[in-house]
């Protein structure tokens, strides 16, 4: 009872889990490292049913998907027209455009109800075709993202040298307004003085006409010594009066 209950058990937990058995070979009867005895191996292969087992699986249908997992796997060799989801219809139109038809009698593959049933070689073209397809999208996508980047930077090189640019004009405009600032300072320095050298002259102008009248006068009235001595007293305080003006 207690072997049975223990079995019971083993069985459950070796169906909860994908087996794999390892098989053990004895390398050699001289229990030493490194040393493989040929005829020894082969011998234990041919009797522990190794080569059966390989000859086996060779001769049947080893790889078995279900329709979905089918789908699921090879879904991105659908071309336009292809039935949409799994079913009997896409796989056999995806085997026979991978070049394997089922014209002779002994098949490499067979479809089933609910499953799809090849030999191992099978997988080869379609496993590289998905891969050339992989690589395809991945060039693709690499290509798109390069020129996002690309126009990224681009966009970023623009907007600096625009910047640049307008710095750049910006600072022209500037020195044109300082120079044209500069030139209207000079042009209304220059007229005012100008016009203090006008109103200059022309004070010095209205001078001397006051003055002269009173020399004629004093020359007309007094022609001794004693008048020529007044009249350079005159001249002296005349000078006097208008020195500010003529500076």
């Amino acid at each position: 009872a207690q072997f049975q209950s223990s079995l019971s058990e083993l069985i459950i937990a070796i169906e909860a889990t994908e087996s794999q058995f390892v098989r053990c070979m004895k390398p050699n009867n001289d229990k030493v490292n490194g040393k493989f005895d040929t005829n020894l191996i082969l011998h234990q292969l041919k009797t522990s049913g190794v080569i059966d087992a390989i000859n086996a699986r060779h001769h049947g249908y080893a790889i078995r998907f279900t329709h979905p997992e089918f789908f699921e796997r090879y879904s991105n060799l659908m071309e336009e027209g292809d039935p949409v989801g799994p079913s009997s219809k896409f796989t056999r139109l995806l085997m026979e455009r991978a070049g394997k038809s089922r014209t002779d009698g002994v098949t490499d593959w067979q479809i089933g109800n609910t499953r799809v049933f090849m030999k191992p070689w099978i997988l080869k073209p379609l496993d590289l075709a998905i891969e050339a397809k992989i690589q395809e999208a991945v060039v693709i996508i690499q290509s798109v993202v390069q020129c996002l980047l690309f126009g990224k930077k681009l966009k970023t090189a623009l907007i600096k040298k625009k910047e640049l640019m307008d710095k750049e004009e910006r600072e022209v405009q500037r020195k044109k307004i300082l120079k044209t600032k500069k030139e209207l300072e000079e042009k209304e320095r220059s007229k005012e003085e100008q016009q203090k050298i006008r109103s200059k002259k022309q004070m010095i102008k209205n001078a001397s006409k006051k003055t002269s009248p009173v020399k004629v006068n004093i020359r007309k009235a007094n022609s001794s010594p004693s008048s020529k001595n007044e009249e350079k007293i005159i001249n002296s305080r005349e000078n006097k009066d208008l020195a500010p003006l003529i500076k």
